[in-house]
C-alpha cells in the first residue's frame, strides 16, 4: 500500500482551490491534506507438491489505483449524497473562469440543490483496479513413468527421454476503470472483489471503462534424436470489453466490444548442433521452423447506426523459417539467414480483404586479425547483412471475390556493411555503409538513401555522483 498526500495549502481564490481545501481532513487533531494518489497491489500464491510428477499452482494478483490531481479538469458538482448519480454534474473547461466567480459569491446557489456552489465542488478521482486469476498444472511423464513403469523397458526409456513435460494454465481477469468520479471506491472495489457487474457499476456510476478476459494455453515439447525437438502450442483466448458512451441506446450506458482468437496448430520444429569433438568444419548451427494459423472473431459497434453491430473474421498463416551456422574451418564465419511467409485474410460485411507479407533476411559476418603494429586491441569486426520486406493487400466483395482490386503493394530492402574494432580500452572505432531503397509500386514510387557512417564511440565512467 502506498498513499501520498497533498499538505500544500491553496486558499480559496479559484474554484479548484476550493474543491482542494474543501478536500482536506485532520488526524488526532492534526491537518493531514488531501489523499493524491494511493496505490494497492497483492499477490497469493498457492503450489502444492502433490507428486513429483504433477505440480499443480495457482496464482491471485489484484491491484488499485486512485489518482486526485487539483491540476486535472474538469471539476465536479456534487449534490449531497454523494451516492445520488442524479445529484452529479460536469462543469467543462471553458465553463471554468465562471465557475470561479460563482464559487466565491455565497449568494451564487445551484438551482438544482439549493445549496452554494462552493460546498458542491469536488476534485474528480480516476480510480482503476483489476483482478488477475491464473491456475495451470505441470504434468512430468518422464516423472510419471518413472514412478509407476518399468523403464527397463526400451519404449519406456524412450518415452521417458522424449516426452518433456505439459504445462496447462489458464488465466481469468477483470478490470474497470473510472475517470471522473465523485466519491471514493470500498474496500471491495480496491481489493478486486466481485464479479464484472459489481466492477462496471460503483455506486449507480457506470465505469468509463470495463473488461474481462480469459486464455487457455497449453505447451507441449518433444525430444527427438539428432538434437531435434519439436514444440507443439494451443492458445485460446476470449475477452469483452465495455466503454462508456453518453449517445448509446444500451441501458447501461456503455457499448460492448467482444473479441476471442485461437492459435492453432501452432508448432515449432528446432534443430540444434554443437559436435563434441573440437576443430570440426561446423562449430555450430541452429534452425528452426514454424506453422502458426490464427482465427480471431471480433463484433463491435458499427459506425451505421445505434445497436448496429458487425463481426470481423480474421484468418492469419505464418510460416517462419531461420538458421544460423558458424564454419569453424573458415575463420569463425557466421552465416545466417531467414524467410517468413504470412497470410492474411479479413472479412468485414460486404468486403475481403487478402494481404500477404514476405520477410526475408541474410547475414554473413567474420573477424579479422589485424597487424600488431597498428596498437589495437581487437580484431575488425565485419558483417554484411540484406533485408526485404514486401507487403500486397487486396479487397473485393464477397458476392464476387474475383474481381479484386489492389490497395497496397509496398517493401523495403537494404544491404549493410558494417566494422567496428576496439581502438582503447573505452574507445570503439565504427564504419558503417547502408544502401537502403523503399518502394510503392502502387503508386509507383521509389526512394533511395546512401549512408555512410563513421564514428568514434567513447565509454567511460566518472565515478560516484553522491
Amino acid at each position: 500500500l502506498t498513499s501520498v498526500r497533498d499538505l500544500r495549502r491553496y486558499g480559496d481564490t479559484t474554484a479548484v482551490a476550493i474543491a482542494a481545501s474543501r478536500a482536506r481532513g485532520s488526524f488526532l487533531g492534526t491537518d493531514v491534506g488531501f489523499e493524491r494518489e494511493r496505490y494497492m497491489s497483492g499477490t497469493l500464491t498457492l503450489a502444492p507438491v502433490l507428486a513429483s510428477w504433477f505440480r499443480p499452482r495457482a496464482e491471485l494478483r489484484a491491484r488499485f489505483d486512485l489518482l486526485r490531481d487539483p491540476n486535472r479538469r474538469p471539476l465536479l458538482l456534487a449534490g449531497p449524497a454523494w451516492d445520488d448519480p442524479g445529484s452529479l454534474a460536469t462543469v467543462s473547461l471553458l465553463d471554468s473562469l465562471a465557475l470561479d466567480s460563482l464559487a466565491r459569491d455565497p449568494l451564487a446557489v445551484d438551482p438544482r440543490t439549493g445549496l452554494p456552489y462552493a460546498a458542491l465542488l469536488r476534485l474528480p478521482r480516476r480510480l482503476g483496479n483489476e483482478r488477475v486469476t491464473t491456475t495451470g498444472a505441470q504434468l512430468d511423464y518422464a516423472a510419471a513413468l518413472r514412478a509407476y513403469a518399468d523403464t527397463t523397458n526400451a519404449l519406456a526409456r524412450w518415452f521417458a527421454d522424449a516426452l518433456q513435460p505439459l504445462d496447462v494454465s489458464l488465466t481469468r481477469s477483470v478490470r474497470s476503470a473510472y475517470d471522473a468520479s465523485p466519491f471514493s471506491a470500498g474496500l471491495g472495489f480496491q481489493l478486486g472483489l466481485g464479479g464484472i457487474g459489481e466492477l462496471r457499476h460503483l455506486n449507480g456510476l457506470p465505469a468509463t471503462s470495463a473488461g474481462e478476459g480469459s486464455q487457455l494455453a497449453a505447451t507441449q515439447a518433444l525430444s527427438l534424436p539428432g538434437g531435434v525437438a519439436l514444440v507443439a502450442r494451443l492458445t485460446r483466448s476470449q475477452a469483452r470489453t465495455w466503454t462508456r458512451q453518453p449517445f448509446t441506446n444500451d441501458a447501461d450506458g456503455q457499448r460492448v466490444d467482444e473479441g476471442a482468437q485461437t492459435g492453432f496448430p501452432d508448432l515449432t520444429l528446432r534443430w540444434s548442433f554443437h559436435p563434441a569433438v573440437p576443430g570440426r568444419v561446423v562449430a555450430d548451427a541452429t534452425a528452426s521452423a514454424r506453422l502458426l494459423v490464427t482465427r480471431q472473431e471480433n463484433v463491435t459497434l458499427a459506425d451505421a447506426g445505434p445497436g448496429v453491430r458487425q463481426t470481423r473474421h480474421t484468418h492469419v498463416r505464418s510460416y517462419p523459417v531461420s538458421g544460423s551456422v558458424t564454419w569453424a574451418a573458415l575463420g569463425d564465419v557466421t552465416t545466417g539467414g531467414g524467410y517468413a511467409l504470412t497470410q492474411r485474410v479479413d472479412t468485414i460485411p460486404g468486403t475481403v480483404l487478402r494481404s500477404t507479407t514476405r520477410d526475408a533476411s541474410a547475414e554473413i559476418g567474420r573477424p579479422f586479425t589485424l597487424p600488431a603494429s597498428w596498437g589495437l586491441r581487437s580484431a575488425l569486426r565485419t558483417r554484411a547483412t540484406y533485408q526485404y520486406s514486401r507487403s500486397h493487400s487486396t479487397a473485393a466483395a464477397l458476392d464476387d471475390e474475383q474481381r479484386d482490386s489492389r490497395l497496397l503493394d509496398n517493401g523495403r530492402w537494404s544491404f549493410t556493411l558494417n566494422a567496428d574494432t576496439d581502438v582503447a580500452e573505452n574507445l570503439t572505432f565504427v564504419l558503417q555503409g547502408a544502401r537502403i531503397v523503399t518502394f510503392d509500386e502502387n503508386l509507383g514510387r521509389r526512394f533511395v538513401q546512401t549512408v555512410l557512417t563513421a564514428a568514434l564511440q567513447l565509454s567511460f565512467y566518472s565515478g560516484e555522483l553522491f
